[in-house]
């Protein structure tokens, strides 16, 4: 068993579109096991937000109105953390 160190990384105010965007992460991940995202206060109407890793080392994020549609301009603030 070989125990990787973890690699943690804090992202601040990372511009979500309504198209998704691929966390900007800097990080030499080699798996990512959880990402924890923070939706700030802001104009874009946005009340929730979603992560999607089905590509392992590309999550997305992406916003959403009271409707559930994915809207633009949100930021948010996010925390990777992986080996």
């Amino acid at each position: 068993v070989i125990d990787a160190p973890d690699i943690v990384e804090y992202l601040e105010d990372v511009v979500i579109s309504s198209s998704g965007t691929i966390i900007p992460y800097t990080s030499d991940f080699r798996v990512i096991k959880h990402v924890t995202a923070t939706l700030q206060a802001n104009a874009s109407s946005a009340d929730s937000i979603e992560t999607n890793k089905t590509v392992n080392l590309q999550p997305v994020l992406r916003a959403y109105n009271a409707s559930h549609v994915a809207v633009s301009g949100a930021t948010a603030d996010i925390i990777v953390k992986g080996y």
